[in-house]
């Protein structure tokens, strides 16, 4: 929704974002919600996604899928 709609509407957009992990930040996460039904905050209505989103990235951190996964370059130079 761009802010032309929102202003004509009255409806708007949530959001929230964060880093993470704070002290080292590698990974950085924007949760946007669109035209909210309960809730008028993005701390209200988009915190909760960004927290189970972020949950699941730390689990994931954790468990070692994290790690960088290696990109073979293809050779696009000949023919």
């Amino acid at each position: 929704m761009t802010l032309r709609q929102a202003l004509l509407t009255g409806k708007g957009a949530d959001l929230f974002h964060g880093i993470l992990p704070s002290g080292s930040p590698r990974l950085a996460i924007l949760v946007t919600i669109d035209e909210p039904q309960r809730f008028k905050w993005g701390g209200e209505a988009a915190a909760p996604v960004f927290k189970e989103i972020s949950q699941q990235i730390i689990r994931c951190f954790e468990s070692g899928i994290g790690e960088v996964p290696t990109i073979e370059k293809e050779d696009i130079t000949s023919p």
